[in-house]
């Protein structure tokens, strides 16, 4: 799902900043997926790190201004959640090899893209899923709109697709698209009272 960077190298140095390789990787995530909360990014992205290791490097960089936080009023969950600001965004252009992409590195639906994440990473525990392409992957990186087999969940603008390959190495690929359904709002046939 992250692109490959073209700096090498365990640090980057930018600016009085040293940004890691896990930093850097951070970036593209919250490019690709639009929003994240700590609970996501550490499972994600730093992997096997102490709680404290991410508070701090998620800290650094809302405090040099690459990501922002906000806790929405009408999600389940209270915790943080985070996107790029528009530094971030001209940061992960400079940090990657996505030679053509959109302004739209935020999210609009965020409890949406939020399950979404969750459904990505369900999804890649599977053993004949290969790759998962996310909705601003699909719509913006170049490498993937020169793919013929992907023009249509361009054209459809889907969430999402994966390539999944069969132990006989067929492969092909199946959009997902998530609609959350509220049960609350179902009405129920009721029998009339005489």
């Amino acid at each position: 799902m992250l692109m490959k960077m073209k700096i090498g190298g365990k640090m980057i140095k930018l600016k009085s900043m040293c940004l890691s390789v896990k930093d850097c990787q951070l970036i593209s995530y919250l490019y690709f997926v639009k929003i994240a909360n700590r609970k996501q990014i550490s499972r994600d992205i730093y992997t096997n790190q102490a709680l404290s290791t991410v508070q701090r490097r998620i800290r650094m960089l809302r405090e040099r201004d690459i990501i922002s936080s906000f806790r929405p009023d009408n999600y389940q969950e209270p915790s943080l959640q985070y996107s790029l600001t528009t530094k971030g965004f001209n940061l992960f252009r400079k940090l990657t090899s996505v030679d053509s992409c959109s302004k739209k590195f935020r999210s609009d639906s965020h409890n949406h893209d939020l399950t979404l994440v969750d459904i990505r990473n369900h999804l890649m525990k599977l053993s004949f899923v290969k790759k998962y392409y996310t909705e601003n992957q699909i719509q913006n990186c170049e490498f993937l709109a020169n793919e013929d087999s992907l023009k249509i969940f361009k054209e459809l603008r889907f969430d999402a697709c994966i390539l999944c390959e069969k132990e006989n190495g067929l492969r092909r690929y199946f959009a997902i698209q998530y609609e959350p359904v509220s049960y609350t709002h179902l009405t129920l046939p009721t029998k009339r009272i005489v």
